[in-house]
């Protein structure tokens, strides 16, 4: 099966929501929970290899959330992910307000 990735950006009135989905091996569901802590990587059994530092997912989330945003993972063992991140477009920082 030819490997794919999709990305699309929905936007609303409050927020951005960018979903990455791919048709790849997916993430065992035993294993959802643990993909954004940092140093975290899948067993090489699993993925085949294991490169890096396990700290990509873990960054995102740190600066998503910084935002006052969230991410997350819907996932089908063997059918692939969608991995999602959701920012509103005004961010308040103490007497600051950011918008887009």
């Amino acid at each position: 099966t030819k490997r794919s990735v999709k990305i699309s950006v929905t936007v609303t009135a409050a927020v951005a929501k960018v979903l990455i989905a791919d048709n790849g091996s997916g993430v065992p569901p035993e294993q959802v929970d643990k993909v954004f802590q940092p140093f975290y990587q899948f067993e090489e059994s699993f993925t085949g290899q294991v490169e890096g530092m396990g700290l990509g997912l873990a960054l995102v989330k740190k600066v998503i959330e910084s935002f006052g945003g969230s991410v997350g993972l819907k996932t089908d063992a063997g059918k692939g992910c969608e991995f999602y991140f959701i920012l509103p477009l005004a961010y308040i920082d103490s007497d600051k307000v950011y918008e887009k």
